[in-house]
């Protein structure tokens, strides 16, 4: 994730009821935050290039996944607006 998506998780920090440290995070965000935004940030950058690989649909329900014969997640069924 910090190649891939530029995430900074350089610090291992004893969380709750951890005996060790071993949660992953950034100096200045919660763990899952980092995380989350880095992978909505390059989603967008995805969509953003036009290609067809992917498109963001904000305020839908996904009412379906659409898979192929070996069972991946190809796109989904979705509903907008009551449509």
């Amino acid at each position: 994730l910090m190649d891939s998506f530029g995430l900074d998780l350089s610090v291992i920090a004893r969380l709750a009821a951890h005996s060790q440290p071993r949660t992953h995070r950034g100096k200045e965000r919660f763990p899952g935050m980092a995380i989350t935004y880095g992978l909505m940030e390059k989603l967008d950058e995805i969509a953003d290039s036009g290609d067809g690989s992917a498109r963001v649909i904000n305020k839908a329900e996904v009412v379906e996944l659409i898979n192929n014969d070996a069972g991946d997640v190809i796109g989904c069924v979705y509903m907008k607006g009551g449509k």
